[in-house]
């Protein structure tokens, strides 16, 4: 079977595919990734094909426009209302990845396309190519349930209806926002014109798909409504370290002491990078506690530190995480399941998007502190999240079962499972 992942974004919203790719190449499948092109080293490295797409949305937000903008988000309706702002931008790169993407499908010919919700296009090159299609989600947010609304909006007690409006109203309101050139393309490509908004649920015609949650159902169980076809399958982890060596120093600083505290934005640095490093280095400080620095794409600056602080760029989380007494991070993705996985005490300082999501959830499971939102960060508040989590027990031994739990389960292998039952199932446009 030939199978093509789209996806795109930063590192968080990359690596859980690559490792899904693997796992499907390794069952003698063959595999293409289409996403930013600065991961192509990454996907050919680990053995898949890299189909390529325009880095400029990437680059837009780390760009310091880009950095103020997403520090505005911090609510759906603050998303639209940047949405709207930026629309002459967004609308040229929402095109390009269009463009790039059906270049991909067209060039690799897949029989099933496996996308993130960002790729929604998909099931329209699906329906046109006659194959399958199946969503692939890191985070929930597009499955209606009655039981939270979807991510942005406010949680409200016992508000079943409301809660299934905020799904609908962004089902509704994606449509004339990103589904414009969709609608173009279907035009253009001989298809008869269909609602092109985000539903991840369903085909082109409407009927039932199957949708792979990339996360553990320990972390996230599934709402009691949701349809048999939504599938918690487990994290996408990939083995990085296999071919990594870490620098002598990093090793001599890890032997010199206690577990040291890792610290790391990703690609979700603060447009005022500077401040909040000496927040962070002010708070360690005031912690009495060694850390690992990771500057990487955070921007984060790394000059004149303590010696009580390592600065890394970008050291594999598998192999980093489990050396480390506690993480705190943006609250991607990928980096929050790392953490969990490794069974870190964890404090989320969120920006945009599902950030914030994950910093509640962490919290909520009693494996971290209450999320601080990075432009609310201070010496103070950081210090006493940072003296929470190394020194509380409860905190330790909850963060250890849960790793405990996530160890069991095989997320990539229960993916391809299902991907493999369900193909004849899901052909788009069939009955």
């Amino acid at each position: 079977m030939k199978v093509l992942i789209l996806t795109f974004g930063s590192t968080g919203d990359v690596v859980p595919y690559v490792a899904l790719g693997k796992g499907l190449m390794d069952k003698g499948h063959s595999v293409a990734i289409c996403t930013n092109s600065r991961f192509e080293a990454l996907i050919k490295n680990h053995g898949l094909e890299y189909l390529y797409m325009s880095d400029e949305i990437t680059q837009l937000i780390e760009s310091v426009m880009g950095r103020k903008i997403l520090e505005g988000l911090n609510s759906f309706f603050g998303f639209l209302k940047t949405i709207f702002k930026m629309m002459k931008k967004m609308s040229k790169l929402q095109a390009d990845i269009l463009s790039d993407t059906w270049s991909a499908a067209q060039k690799f010919s897949p029989d099933l396309i496996v996308f993130s919700p960002k790729n929604y296009a998909a099931v329209h090159f699906a329906e046109k190519l006659k194959i399958a299609a199946i969503p692939a989600p890191l985070f929930p947010q597009y499955i209606p349930t009655r039981e939270a609304p979807t991510l942005g909006f406010p949680v409200l007690s016992n508000s079943h209806r409301y809660n299934r409006f905020t799904y609908n109203l962004v089902r509704m309101l994606s449509s004339p926002i990103g589904g414009g050139h969709i609608k173009k393309w279907r035009m253009n490509n001989g298809l008869k014109p269909t609602f092109c908004g985000i539903d991840i649920c369903h085909d082109t015609t409407g009927k039932k798909i199957p949708v792979l949650n990339g996360y553990s159902n320990s972390v996230i169980p599934a709402p009691e409504d949701w349809p048999k076809s939504v599938h918690n399958v487990g994290f996408w982890f990939l083995n990085q370290s296999e071919s990594w060596s870490p620098p002598q120093e990093l090793l001599n600083f890890l032997a010199e002491g206690a577990p040291p505290v890792y610290v790391g934005f990703g690609s979700m640095a603060s447009s005022q990078s500077k401040k909040v490093t000496k927040i962070i280095i002010d708070a360690l400080g005031k912690s009495g506690v060694r850390a690992i620095l990771a500057t990487g794409w955070g921007g984060l600056d790394s000059n004149q530190l303590p010696e009580t602080i390592f600065s890394v760029d970008n050291v594999p989380h598998d192999w980093l995480f489990p050396k480390v007494s506690a993480v705190i991070h943006h609250g991607g993705a990928g980096t929050t399941g790392a953490g969990l996985k490794a069974g870190c005490p964890t404090l989320i300082c969120p920006i945009f998007g599902d950030q914030p999501f994950w910093g509640r959830v962490v919290n909520d499971l009693g494996v971290g502190v209450s999320p601080i939102p990075q432009n609310k960060l201070t010496v103070e508040n950081l210090s006493l999240a940072i003296t929470q989590l190394v020194s509380t027990p409860a905190i330790k031994k909850r963060a250890h079962e849960l790793s405990l739990q996530i160890a069991k389960e095989d997320g990539i292998a229960s993916a391809i499972a299902i991907i493999e039952s369900e193909m004849n199932s899901v052909k788009i446009g069939t009955a």
